[in-house]
């Protein structure tokens, strides 16, 4: 693996409202993932809820995540509160 290689390319509009790439490199990925996640940690009833798409960094962090703890991925495909808080498997 390069690790200057691009890993991903996120498309942004930002603050200045004119859509650009945000750069991410392989070895930005990767720092992430073995900082901040143990290797098969997950148990077997585990599962990430996401709730962002897979275009937003916080989508590509769950599931990059998730991939390397060995988790579940749920992936809501929009946003609701209700239906939210119903997959979360909470009772109000």
């Amino acid at each position: 693996m390069d690790a200057d290689a691009i890993g991903i390319l996120l498309f942004t509009s930002g603050t200045t409202g004119a859509p650009k790439a945000a750069v991410l490199r392989q070895k930005h990925l990767v720092s992430y993932i073995f900082g901040s996640v143990e290797f098969g940690a997950a148990a077997p009833d585990e599962a990430a809820l996401v709730s962002v798409p897979p275009y937003h960094i916080a989508g590509m962090a769950a599931i990059l995540s998730s991939v390397y703890a060995g988790r579940r991925v749920v992936q809501l495909a929009s946003f609701d509160a209700e239906n939210w808080w119903r997959r979360h498997g909470r009772s109000a």
